[in-house]
């Protein structure tokens, strides 16, 4: 941890108390002082590592799905140049909870609009078809994985998806 605040070039007693805080919180893979720390300390530097730290160590656990899914919504809530590949898997993740759907479909849309990369736009679009199928808007789901298999009519994942999503139609 001393090496991690002396690569960083910084002298400060702020940053040794958070690598104190971040190094306890990885050797008992515990949330609560991360969570503490982002509570105490708003305007810290440090914020998107502490939620980043805390969310996996609530993931790992896998008993509070929803403190996850807020930790996971405020992550990429922290500023406006957040990455479409972070938004998609938000929205992913939300799926997979069934938790704030209509949020995750919000910024998913955002990212199939600001995407380059036709790849990866098709990927953000077989998130926002997951997203409509756990919604159970089959129809909406059935239309979206349809885009991706015109795209990729050899993905099998695509294909896979397209299956499943008709099966319930």
């Amino acid at each position: 941890m001393i090496n991690a605040i002396l690569a960083a070039n910084i002298d400060s007693s702020g940053v040794a108390y958070f690598f104190s805080i971040l190094y306890e919180a990885r050797e008992k893979e515990d949330s609560e002082k991360l969570l503490k720390y982002v509570e105490n300390n708003p305007e810290s530097k440090n914020i998107k590592r502490a939620i980043s730290e805390a969310m996996f160590y609530v993931r790992k656990k896998g008993v509070n799905k929803k403190l996850e899914s807020e930790l996971f919504l405020k992550l990429i809530n922290l500023d406006d140049k957040v990455s479409l590949n972070l938004i998609n898997s938000f929205s992913w993740r939300m799926s997979e909870l069934e938790l704030n759907l209509e949020i995750a479909l919000q910024k998913i849309n955002y990212a199939i609009e600001n995407v380059k990369d036709m790849e990866q736009k098709h990927m953000f679009i077989d998130t926002k078809a997951e997203l409509f199928y756990k919604m159970k808007k089959f129809e909406s789901a059935l239309k979206e994985i349809k885009k991706c298999i015109k795209y990729d009519s050899d993905n099998e994942y695509y294909n896979s998806q397209f299956k499943k999503i008709n099966n319930h139609i």
